[in-house]
């Protein structure tokens, strides 16, 4: 039964118009979220450590989860790492309860002031703002970040996600 089956989708890297290892193709991407709504996958999970990238690329992700919405899959997204520019935009797409910047309940002109001044907010912050609903912590020991490279943190993010396989969170070439 599809209807219980999560989708995993990860965007890990700059949302472009390229192809490449550092490169998410945001056309792509939302083509395979749409096919997966298609196929009747109920619960599709976006998992996000980027650096944003292209408006026009970002947008095409953007309305491809609100096709999937149509075609009655869920959207939740979870940062797992930045979500700067586009990506923050995508992370805030996810329905309600599931990182939905719509729910804020901050003035407009709050964010603003937050987004212009270029502030990076750290996982606390986001909650107070309502911008995630939730912050999981993963471990009770301090995690030493300092001579860890992006690379590195990704392939630690990606054994995290292979061993929390529970047939609830699946990437998409598993289920494919």
């Amino acid at each position: 039964d599809m209807s219980e089956k999560t989708a995993t989708m990860v965007l890990f890297g700059e949302i472009s118009a390229e192809y490449g290892e550092s490169f998410i193709n945001g056309d792509s991407f939302a083509k395979e979220m749409i096919f997966l709504a298609e196929y009747g996958i109920k619960n599709i999970r976006i998992q996000i450590n980027s650096v944003g990238g292209s408006i026009r690329q970002g947008m095409s992700i953007i309305n491809a989860m609100n096709t999937a919405r149509m075609l009655g899959a869920s959207i939740e997204t979870f940062i797992i790492g930045v979500a700067d520019s586009m990506s923050g935009m995508i992370s805030a797409f996810g329905d309600k309860g599931k990182r939905n910047i719509a729910s804020t309940g901050q003035e407009r002109g709050e964010i603003a002031r937050v987004m212009k001044e270029g502030k990076r907010l750290n996982a606390n912050q986001l909650k107070s703002f309502g911008m995630v609903d939730s912050v999981i912590k993963l471990s009770n020991e301090p995690v030493e970040m300092e001579n860890i490279s992006a690379i590195d943190l990704m392939v630690a993010c990606s054994k995290i996600s292979t061993i929390k396989n529970d047939n609830k969170m699946r990437k998409v070439n598993e289920i494919l």
